[in-house]
């Protein structure tokens, strides 16, 4: 999987009348990508024709499942007036429990309220060794409180998943439905023979009734696929794990989008 990103160099012209500390306005540069993977990264910000007391800083926005329900704007790194490299940034904890990222600008006016603008070019660099393992939307049913699995994704090399992220949106649960992401792995064959979809070995709580929720990034254990350990696995699959809690008659729409990380 690529690990090295240089993103376009974009240029927007950009205005604003509002200073402040609340007086912040943004404008996205990147499309929404999966986090997995990103740890650190650069920018280049270029501001050109800059009049008044414009000045603008590196932004991001992150959502936790979907992207038509982000999280607030949040900046990193400094104002600026002029051109300007970021240097290394480490966004691990600012991205910990989310799915999705986008970057872009944030813009105000150091003082007064006249007209400021500026054209503003952004140039990002990042490693992120990570890739989209599959989604799926399923109708999940289960008849009791025995524990049933559907696949969610492909079958993946193992050395490519040392660790996972999934975004899982439950609706329409009914009677105690719950879920959480799981997994199982083959030696040589898939279609020959597979070990059984692991029951507690990945996430130890179960999501439990509608919503959104998000796995963080989950490590997987010893013994599949981590890079530099002696292992006989060669494929992982991941997949969504489901009961009811109590009672019978189980139900729910599940949407899983799953991402990998060597």
């Amino acid at each position: 999987m690529p690990c090295g990103i240089l993103t376009p160099s974009i240029t927007k012209h950009l205005a604003s009348t509002f200073t402040g500390a609340n007086s912040l306005r943004f404008e996205p540069y990147t499309d929404w990508f999966p986090v997995i993977g990103l740890d650190v990264l650069k920018a280049i910000l270029k501001l050109r024709g800059v009049t008044n007391q414009f000045q603008g800083q590196l932004a991001f926005q992150t959502a936790v499942c979907r992207t038509d329900n982000p999280d607030a704007w949040a900046t990193l790194d400094q104002m600026t007036s002029s051109d300007r490299c970021t240097g290394v940034l480490n966004v691990t904890s600012a991205l910990a429990g989310k799915f999705y990222v986008r970057f872009g600008i944030g813009f105000n006016i150091s003082s007064g309220s006249t007209n400021s603008q500026a054209d503003v070019t952004l140039q990002l660099s990042y490693d992120a060794c990570g890739l989209v393992a599959g989604g799926v939307t399923l109708q999940a049913l289960a008849p009791d409180t025995s524990n049933y699995f559907a696949p969610v994704t492909g079958w993946l090399q193992a050395i490519d998943a040392v660790k996972v992220l999934a975004a899982i949106l439950v609706s329409g649960a009914l009677n105690n439905f719950q879920c959480r992401l799981t997994y199982r792995t083959a030696t040589t064959d898939t279609g020959v023979v597979t070990d059984n979809w692991a029951v507690v070995n990945l996430e130890a709580g179960w999501h439990a009734g509608n919503g959104e929720f998000n796995t963080g990034t989950l490590t997987l254990p010893t013994g599949v696929g981590q890079t530099g350990r002696i292992d006989d696995k060669m494929w992982i699959q991941f997949g969504l794990q489901f009961s009811v809690s109590s009672g019978t008659a189980g139900q729910a729409t599940v949407s899983v989008a799953t991402a990998v990380r060597a």
